[in-house]
């Protein structure tokens, strides 16, 4: 084996790669990144540079041009296809100083027992890469509100052609149906949410669970599932209403009562202990509201309990996203309260 003998101890740290989806970014933000500590750990996340900007998208392209200005044909914005992620774990390594004067990986250097010592520093880091790179998505998803971010993309059965309808004897073209091209957007970071973002990790906030619920149901509703999108919203709204009722209790309330309160029936919080929190001027408002809020919950039900799909539509759909959206708002009214 060709090892000098030698080993240094020196601190080691890891580099990554993974995919985004659904994401770009302001001109003025290539190369930046966001640097925060998750699980105790250190974490930089970095946008590729303009160096790696590529004429057009493949498997190892970082980044292409948006759009651009018409004027003078300046980019309006960079799509975002990967971002190197970096991991420092306070670990350090035994190594042979001739690792750096040769092309990686240096198997000749290392004992078999070292290179499983290297390989499970790999594993861990990677495992840990993931998970912050995933955390950093879903504040992303938060922050800026768009579910589209970091998703994984459903194609679906089209193959670009239209509808055609033909008689029936000799197959002969009557009419061709008039094509409607549509094309999934992204989200574009400013600078300023750049830096909310940057804040809202820096405190080590966890995105709550009905936002992440609402975000699935907009995912849902994109493709189709719009049984699955209904109980999603009902969800996303029920745990909503649940906490800021819940947060709210006396910190010197019995344990029982506590249980008590939270095993009410979602109703008693809409049309009661919810509704108590409600400002006065907000609340012919909020009445309009809850009769929604009711209605998603009821068909929620319908769906869980008799297998009734009647009211999973794309038209409810629609209207329950505006409903929790609308009902999310309430955070700031009741905290401003």
């Amino acid at each position: 084996m060709d090892k000098s003998g030698l080993r240094q101890q020196h601190a080691i740290e890891s580099w990554n790669r993974f995919v985004t989806r659904g994401l770009a970014v302001s001109p003025e933000l290539m190369g930046f990144c966001h640097k925060f500590m998750y699980e105790d750990k250190e974490v930089e996340i970095s946008l590729p540079d303009i160096s790696k900007v590529g004429d057009r998208y493949g498997h190892s392209t970082m980044a292409t041009i948006g759009s651009r200005r018409t004027v003078n044909n300046e980019p309006l914005e960079y799509e975002i296809f990967q971002v190197e992620v970096r991991v420092n774990m306070g670990q350090s390594l035994l190594i042979d100083p001739e690792t750096f004067n040769r092309n990686p990986v240096a198997y000749e250097l290392y004992s078999e027992n070292e290179q499983e010592e290297f390989e499970k520093f790999c594993n861990s880091h990677e495992q840990f890469a993931k998970r912050s790179f995933e955390y950093w998505l879903s504040v992303l998803r938060c922050v800026l509100d768009d579910y589209r971010i970091g998703r994984l993309e459903i194609i679906g059965n089209e193959t670009g052609w239209s509808t055609y309808l033909e008689d029936c004897e000799e197959h002969r073209t009557v009419w061709i149906q008039r094509q409607v091209i549509s094309i999934e957007g992204y989200r574009v970071i400013k600078p300023n949410e750049w830096d909310d973002i940057q804040n809202y990790i820096e405190r080590n906030q966890i995105p709550p669970t009905y936002i992440s619920l609402k975000h699935d149901a907009e995912e849902s509703m994109s493709q189709g599932d719009y049984v699955r999108s209904v109980i999603e919203f009902a969800m996303a709204c029920e745990i909503f209403i649940r906490f800021m009722v819940l947060e709210r209790l006396p910190g010197d309330l019995k344990n029982n009562l506590i249980e008590a309160i939270e095993e009410l029936n979602i109703n008693q919080y809409v049309t009661k202990h919810f509704r108590a929190l409600i400002p006065k001027e907000n609340l012919k408002d909020y009445g309009r509201l809850s009769s929604e809020i009711s209605s998603l919950f009821s068909k929620r039900n319908k769906i869980l309990h008799m297998g009734k799909n009647e009211g999973a539509t794309k038209e409810n759909c629609a209207r329950f996203l505006t409903a929790t959206n609308k009902l999310v708002t309430y955070r700031k009214v009741i905290e401003n309260t």
